[in-house]
């Protein structure tokens, strides 16, 4: 949010708002996170925290990850 990409603005708007970050930004964030720490394991807390998170996860990133 501290970023200030259009992102994070939206982000702290919604935040402020009440409303939920919508999956597909969360998952891009996370995985651009994973991507740029350089590690191969992670332990996500609190994630997915619904279906939706959940299928955004299995559509964006499951088919690119080597369990």
């Amino acid at each position: 949010m501290n970023s200030g990409s259009t992102h994070g603005q939206m982000i702290s708007n919604m935040i402020k708002n009440g409303e939920i970050v919508p999956s597909v930004v969360t998952v891009g964030l996370l995985d651009k996170a994973m991507k740029a720490s350089g590690k191969h394991k992670f332990l996500i807390d609190g994630f997915p925290r619904n279906e939706e998170n959940n299928n955004s996860w299995e559509k964006e990133v499951n088919p690119i990850l080597k369990i």
